[in-house]
């Protein structure tokens, strides 16, 4: 598609989505990446991806990881300690670096098989304990 001046949106335009919108949001596009997950065959899960260190099976665990420090302030502080020793040997520029290899590397004998229901189970986990999860009842709303 070619953009134009009169196609091209401006970003502030955009109307700003509320946190149930994106709880239902991230409930469908949680539970699609785990449908696809389970479709990835043996073969694919070492092809390269556009981050160059990392294969489509470091993505996934990035992911998981992610979720399971979502889903734990003590998990995710333990990730922060561990990335914070890591950063000079991997030469990371932020912080963030380092919280990413320590996730990964904690979880690097997780078997391929396990990947898809490890994922659906944090990812349900992470959305529930998300700060605001919680509609008008008081009961979680996300990630049904």
């Amino acid at each position: 598609m070619i953009m134009t001046a009169d196609t091209m949106i401006k970003a502030s335009e955009i109307r700003r989505i509320q946190h149930d919108e994106a709880m239902a949001i991230t409930a469908v596009e949680n539970r699609r990446l785990g449908e696809l997950l389970i479709k990835i065959n043996a073969d694919q899960w070492s092809l390269p991806t556009d981050c160059t260190r990392w294969d489509v099976r470091a993505i996934v665990v990035h992911l998981i990881a992610g979720a399971e420090a979502q889903a734990s302030p003590v998990e995710f502080i333990r990730q922060a300690m561990a990335g914070r020793k890591l950063m000079t040997e991997i030469g990371g520029s932020y912080p963030v670096d380092g919280l990413n290899e320590a996730g990964l590397r904690a979880r690097s004998d997780l078997k391929l098989a396990e990947l898809p229901d490890r994922w659906n189970t944090v990812a349900a986990t992470a959305c529930m304990h998300e700060v605001g999860c919680r509609g008008q009842s008081g009961r979680y709303q996300c990630c049904g």
